[in-house]
């Protein structure tokens, strides 16, 4: 049976926008899904950078789920269960939060800002020096400037999204530094060019602070 998701995606490019009384959980992450409409559900899908401008999710759950970093202007979002769903660093003008719930707590528009979109700072990573490790990849040296950095955060560059598979102590030249491992996917050239750069951290859908 094909993949719900691969599923959605194929329908809306051929024109198909509502979608009703599915079971969804997966990763529709980067699409462009303008005008989709979500009716009946439950979803606990990862929508980071997404383009969900228009949308409308409307008398589901939504609970887990994450919209971090994605376009939510004008997105509907109605009578829903949104524990746990994150919304940080979204675009929301237009935005309609109505009917919603939460551990047993009716919310309304005003509790959208407060309860979910925080904006929490991203950390902060200045990277010193560039290394290979045979069998696990390249690892970032350098410094947390700010934030935590654990390990399932990921560094987003221009041609690959890179998984933290490790966060280690290193010590050079007598000082003591982070070391970020990352698998080598893409090029050698686009890691060893971060040597003196600061990059930002994407936090993990599942960390627990």
């Amino acid at each position: 049976m094909k993949d719900v998701i691969l599923t959605i995606l194929e329908q809306y490019r051929n024109g198909k926008r509502y979608f009703k009384s599915l079971e969804i959980e997966g990763d529709f992450s980067t699409q462009d899904l303008r005008g989709i409409i979500f009716e009946e559900f439950f979803i606990a899908a990862d929508f980071k950078y997404c383009n969900l401008e228009n949308a409308k999710f409307v008398n589901g759950n939504i609970k887990t789920s994450d919209f971090r970093y994605s376009n939510l202007k004008n997105t509907i979002f109605k009578n829903l269960a949104v524990e746990a769903t994150q919304f940080d660093w979204t675009k929301t003008d237009g935005l309609i939060f109505h009917g919603n719930s939460c551990y047993g707590q009716d919310l309304h528009q005003a509790d959208f800002k407060e309860l979910f979109k925080t904006n929490q700072s991203k950390p902060q990573f200045q990277v010193i020096d560039t290394f290979e490790i045979t069998n696990r990849g390249f690892v970032l040296c350098g410094e947390i400037i700010e934030g935590i950095i654990h390990i399932g955060d990921k560094i987003h560059l221009d041609s690959e999204v890179y998984t933290i598979s490790g966060v280690e102590e290193i010590r050079k030249a007598e000082i003591e530094y982070i070391g970020l491992v990352i698998p080598l996917i893409g090029e050698v050239d686009e890691i060893q060019g971060l040597k003196g750069k600061m990059i930002e951290i994407v936090k993990h859908e599942d960390l627990a602070n």
